[in-house]
């Protein structure tokens, strides 16, 4: 006998999901004044700190590699978005700051992000966008357990 899934909702829910996940993924990649989704990402990131935070921080914030944020925050950079510098009380540690070039383009970007996000909720009350976050902070949890 062959087994034939059935479409639960469950499995339509997963399915949301991951279509959502890569949609989104898409419009993170674009450009926005030139820099890479991902490299806006982390500006926006990195502007949310209240004091410069180490490469260490920022990447554990971010969840990604160190050397990948190392990569991502030497282009910005050279591109006058952010300075590097040594911390003064831990040699081995770096500490990353935007520059003013940076928190404008990051207010920009939020500014931009307020209005996609008003866009996707206009239509989702408070409390079904609650459950969602609990739904997928559940699914999250499940996701861990499994790797």
């Amino acid at each position: 006998m062959q087994y034939v899934p059935t479409d639960s909702t469950q499995r339509q829910l997963l399915r949301s999901l991951s279509y959502f996940s890569v949609r989104l993924k898409y419009v993170e990649r674009k450009s926005f004044f030139g820099l890479s989704g991902r490299q806006v990402l982390l500006l926006a990131s990195l502007c949310s700190f209240d004091e410069p935070p180490s490469l260490g921080e920022l990447s554990e914030a971010n969840g990604a590699s160190h050397q990948n944020i190392k990569q991502i925050l030497l282009k910005l950079e050279k591109a006058g978005y952010v300075t590097i510098r040594p911390d003064e009380h831990d040699n081995r540690a770096l500490l990353v700051e935007p520059t003013d070039m940076g928190r404008n383009l990051a207010v920009l970007y939020n500014e931009k992000i307020d209005e996609v996000i008003n866009h996707l909720f206009e239509d989702i009350s408070e409390k079904d966008a609650a459950t969602c976050v609990a739904v997928v902070e559940k699914l999250r949890e499940g996701l861990k357990e499994l790797l």
